[in-house]
């Protein structure tokens, strides 16, 4: 048994490290219960840091995760306006989610967001396309999350399913886990 948790903390270290490199990011977490509540702890998160109560969302975003963002976003009296060009994100956003590849396949390849102030915390889902697409600008993100369920790693690894959060060392201590 020791020889097993011994391997599970091993596989975990290897997991994180391998998203921390696909993303481009210092650090990652793994072990989260799955993207929602990678979500909702994002909102939490990007509060902590503005106090701006607007969250943008891109308009092809996974309904699913949208909809455990909402749910903290009430709890948390913040409001969320959807956008389609990065232009339409105003100065009072608090955080911006987008999705690449959205959830119609559309990829974004530049920053979207060089208008925006850089204390406006970016964050991605399932940016793992990076992985093989080389022009992805994914250093222009402070959080990227999503599932690791396409690298085949089964359920029982880091909960229900094998949920990634990854970002830049400065939001290092705002991490959950």
């Amino acid at each position: 048994s020791d020889l097993i948790s011994q391997g599970r903390l091993e596989l975990l270290y290897n997991y994180q490290t391998m998203i921390s490199q696909i993303n481009k990011h210092d650090v990652s977490v793994a072990s989260l219960i799955d993207n929602g509540q990678a979500a909702m702890d994002l909102v939490s998160i990007s509060n902590s840091f503005n106090k701006s109560n607007t969250i943008y969302v891109h308009d092809n975003f996974n309904q699913s995760v949208l909809n455990c963002i909402n749910t903290r976003a009430k709890h948390q009296n913040m409001n969320i306006k959807r956008f389609q060009l990065p232009e339409e994100i105003g100065n009072d956003a608090n955080c911006i989610f987008i999705q690449n590849p959205d959830s119609i396949g559309n990829i974004i390849e530049k920053n979207p967001f060089s208008h925006i102030d850089p204390k406006v915390p970016k964050i991605c889902l399932s940016n793992l396309m990076a992985n093989v697409y080389y022009d992805l600008d994914t250093d222009n993100y402070d959080f990227c999350f999503g599932n690791g369920g396409n690298f085949g790693i089964p359920m029982g690894y880091g909960g229900p399913q094998p949920t990634f959060l990854s970002s830049k060392k400065e939001y290092l201590r705002k991490l959950p886990g």
